[in-house]
């Protein structure tokens, strides 16, 4: 055997992609989902290349801390720690979810979401992972906000609406508070009218590179 074959190659950076069906990538037009290389994870991966593994973990529905009593199976909190297990050992996390939590059935705000991501932030940071491997650096994502939709207008009104704008100003200040990187998605992109929830995807792509850029800029420091 050759001595370069000996040498193990380093592993690639683990970057988790924890979101709802805005990174699953549902596509608004057509119902379906976005092929992976339209996807913003996908985006992200061709953007920072085979130093990092871009794992998508999207789920339609997903909220941060709620169970949902009517499709079910949806809370990140109760999903969280059996993935942060998993995909040990993870460099990097990008959480973006909030969307689905202004749903008429919850009754929140942004503000009352950005508090659940902080015991989304805290199961982060405390969980016991396998290995001994160190909790991963949190880049704390806002959603676009909300655009009214008939064809929502059963799960999400004019409230939902409402409160979605100010998800920039709650999740920003959760990451202050947390000593999170931020990114507010709502700045460089927005629901697509579609639908009103759902990204384009012109939108995944400047989203995913927004994304790289946060990361490259992350290891320089």
């Amino acid at each position: 055997m050759k001595e370069k074959d000996k040498v193990m190659q380093k592993e690639p950076a683990q970057v988790l992609c924890f979101g709802d069906s805005n990174t699953w990538g549902h596509n608004p037009v057509s119902q379906d989902r976005y092929p992976a290389s339209v996807r913003w994870p996908g985006v992200l991966q061709r953007e920072l290349g085979e130093e990092f593994s871009i794992i998508e973990e999207g789920l339609g529905g997903r909220t941060c801390v709620f169970e949902d009593p009517i499709e079910g199976n949806k809370s990140g909190l109760l999903q969280l720690p059996p993935l942060l297990h998993s995909h040990s050992p993870i460099g990097i996390m990008i959480i973006m979810l909030g969307t689905n939590d202004m749903k008429r059935r919850f009754g929140i705000n942004a503000f009352e979401a950005a508090r659940g991501l902080g015991r989304l932030i805290q199961i982060i940071r405390s969980y016991s992972y396998p290995g001994g491997y160190q909790p991963p650096e949190i880049i704390l994502a806002a959603p676009p906000p909300i655009l009214e939709n008939p064809g929502f207008a059963e799960m999400f009104n004019q409230q939902s609406v409402e409160n979605s704008r100010h998800f920039a100003e709650a999740y920003s200040a959760a990451a202050e508070e947390w000593g999170c990187r931020f990114v507010d998605a709502g700045e460089i992109t927005a629901s697509d009218p579609a639908d009103g929830i759902h990204l384009s995807a012109e939108s995944h792509g400047i989203l995913g590179k927004r994304f790289a850029e946060e990361i490259l800029a992350m290891i320089k420091t």
